[in-house]
């Protein structure tokens, strides 16, 4: 049972990031932009939890993941993303890595799944990676604690997530004294689990246990099991519950508040010392974004290397979903900033009276807009 304490969560984590040790380049970065999924950079210390190759159900060979040193005159920055869940909401990001965006900006980008948000945190503030998919929500916690993260892309500005339940569950309400599944504390999963349990009055732990089952799709496997009464899963997730029978008690991304849920964050030190990687970065997203969004085929195609679906309709409907909920521009709106750092302050007082500009960095997105990058 997980009790909706998200500084402790968060705080173990950075506790944990600032003893493990400064990462060494790496020997054997795969090149970005390549037909085969991701290898996946090992980390270590903080983040060795809870990671399996991008792309692969077998762990990778293991590469050292880069600190973004200086590199030689023409050479490809080394540059280690931290993905973390098994959504749709990635596709862009896979797309530029697969259609080599990232490469054509001079980076060369590995590729490592993390299933946590604030072990990605960790693993960013431990220098062993650079970038990392981030719950707004969790990126507020950590940075009150001494965290200097900050979000340079919005991917989705909603909570794509639905609450999916067992057919004895007949409402939202009803989840009074049972399990709710989600992956873990301090991810997007506990979230928008907070956010629906809201909806229904109902508080976590003392009205509704919070099942930590570490990644969305086992929120499925869990619900099949009988081991929860409801989940919190998103696209594909989502929509194979459906197929299967489960009741959606609320789908978040229409009924839920207009709520920030995941963004890419670097931190603060990072941009102020490796600027032109960030821009390198984000410009390659950008490219991505736009290739997921207007060429359907690359978009499915590049996703599922990633999601390894079985059901093309699945994929499909996937792409259709995150095609409609993709932040573009990937930026998160300030108001939306603010929600969350209201929310956040219930649990985390010390978030209480800071700014949005505390925790996001638009600048990178805002000039590509400037230049027209997101002009159809």
């Amino acid at each position: 049972m997980i009790r909706p304490f998200r500084v402790a969560v968060v705080f173990l984590w950075l506790a944990a990031a600032c003893s493990a040790p400064a990462a060494a380049p790496p020997t054997s970065a795969p090149a970005s932009g390549t037909s085969a999924p991701a290898s996946a950079a090992q980390p270590t210390g903080a983040a060795a939890a809870g990671v399996q190759a991008s792309g692969t159900s077998a762990p990778a060979p293991a590469a050292q993941p880069t600190s973004a040193a200086a590199q030689p005159t023409g050479a490809a920055q080394p540059v280690t993303v931290v993905w973390t869940a098994v959504t749709g909401a990635n596709g862009p990001l896979w797309t530029a890595y697969e259609e080599g965006y990232f490469k054509q900006e001079g980076l060369d980008v590995t590729l490592t799944h993390i299933a946590s948000t604030s072990r990605a945190i960790a693993a960013v503030l431990a220098n062993e990676a650079q970038f990392a998919n981030t719950d707004p929500s969790s990126l507020v916690s950590a940075d009150v604690e001494g965290g200097d993260m900050r979000l340079v892309i919005g991917l989705t500005n909603r909570l794509v997530f639905s609450v999916m339940a067992q057919s004895s569950v007949g409402s939202g309400p009803e989840l009074k004294g049972k399990k709710l599944g989600i992956t873990r504390a301090g991810s997007s999963t506990y979230t928008a689990a907070l956010q629906a349990l809201k909806l229904w009055n109902l508080q976590p732990d003392s009205d509704v246990a919070l099942i930590p089952l570490q990644e969305v799709p086992s929120i499925l496997a869990g619900l099949q099991a009988g081991q929860v009464d409801a989940g919190v899963v998103s696209p594909p997730t989502s929509i194979q519950a459906k197929n299967a029978g489960f009741k959606e008690l609320v789908d978040l991304a229409v009924d839920g508040p207009a709520f920030p849920s995941v963004g890419v964050s670097t931190t603060a030190s990072f941009i102020s010392s490796h600027r032109d990687v960030v821009q390198k970065f984000v410009r390659g997203y950008a490219m991505g974004l736009k290739r997921f969004k207007t060429d359907k085929q690359a978009g499915m195609n590049d996703m599922n290397k990633y999601l390894e679906l079985d059901d093309q309709a699945v994929v499909e409907q996937s792409w259709q979903d995150f095609v409609k909920y993709l932040a573009d521009p990937p930026e998160i709106p300030e108001a939306g900033m603010q929600a969350v750092i209201a929310d956040t302050a219930t649990a985390s007082p010390k978030a209480a009276g800071t700014q949005p500009s505390d925790y996001m960095d638009p600048s990178f997105v805002k000039e590509l807009e400037q230049s027209g990058a997101f002009n159809n």
